[in-house]
């Protein structure tokens, strides 16, 4: 081994090592802070009302009955309710409580979820507005409540690093499938994220089906090697702020479970490393677009 080679091979035990450390050190103080409650750390106050800790029955029972490693939990969602973004910030509470190594993507634009993350800790307004996505997107993705997911991790604890956008579309015509698992798998490996991180998605349930082809997320994580639970999200009605058909306003949801069921089936696995889930949140209630939201 030349001198070089040497060099380059006690660089990369170091970067090895301060990796290990800095998720060691992320996942304790992360677990502290959630547990904790209302314990929120400084900053991200210009998002009114953070997503706290649910203690919902059910929700995130099955992190650990989802055997193998790389596991990730894709949330099937209706997009434009409060609702999804709850219960996807109780599911990291959950894994973070537990002290795994943590990473949240979300169905926006890398480039939005930038923008948010300044908006919610400086207040600059400006953020959203340079950005195309939080300024002109009206299909529900662009809502208060997804501001109030990303604020709400931030002031929980979670490194911006650990958030970020996969949808990388720029016809609408792109498979959203194959490209979008492309760039997780190589977000996390630009980020220097652990490959065995339990990975926290929200998607729309079109994206997170199994049997949606190029348009699934979720059979595509299944190629890169990942253990996926696909939940999808159901209502007992209410609303959702989307567009349909062009018509972007609040709009009615079917209900698709009982009252009083808030509840998640067992989980059933259908093929290698594949698992489906339903949960009903309850009654759905609509969250607008937040530049129309936020004054």
């Amino acid at each position: 081994m030349t001198v070089v080679e040497r060099r380059l091979f006690r660089q990369e035990v170091l970067d090895a090592k301060r990796i290990a450390l800095s998720a060691l050190i992320f996942s304790s103080s992360l677990a502290m802070s959630l547990n904790a409650g209302t314990n929120f750390q400084p900053g991200s106050a210009f998002v009114p009302d953070p997503y706290r800790c649910s203690s919902s029955p059910n929700v995130g029972s099955y992190l650990d009955r989802v055997g193998g490693n790389r596991k990730v939990f894709v949330l099937g969602e209706l997009h434009g309710t409060n609702e999804a973004s709850s219960v996807l910030f109780s599911l990291v509470c959950k894994g973070a409580g537990e002290r795994r190594d943590v990473v949240i993507g979300l169905e926006l634009p890398d480039e939005a979820v930038r923008q948010a993350i300044v908006y919610a800790k400086t207040g600059d307004r400006g953020a959203l507005e340079r950005s195309a996505f939080w300024l002109h997107a009206k299909d529900g993705r662009a809502s208060l409540a997804n501001l109030r997911l990303i604020s709400s991790l931030l002031r929980s604890g979670v490194p911006e690093y650990r958030i970020f956008g996969f949808d990388i579309r720029v016809t609408g015509k792109e498979a959203f499938g194959p490209e979008s698992a492309a760039w997780i798998r190589d977000y996390l490996t630009r980020n220097h994220l652990d490959r065995e991180a339990t990975l926290f998605l929200l998607t729309g349930l079109g994206h997170s089906d199994f049997n949606a082809g190029d348009n699934s997320l979720s059979n595509h994580l299944i190629q890169n090697d990942r253990t996926v639970l696909s939940i999808s999200l159901q209502y007992t009605g209410g609303a959702a702020w989307n567009c349909r058909r062009g018509d972007c306003r609040p709009h009615d949801v079917a209900k698709e479970c009982s009252e009083g069921t808030k509840s998640m089936s067992k989980p059933v696995a259908f093929g290698q490393n594949q698992l489906t889930a339903s949960y009903c949140v309850g009654r759905a209630t609509a969250s607008p677009p937040a530049i129309d939201a936020l004054h």
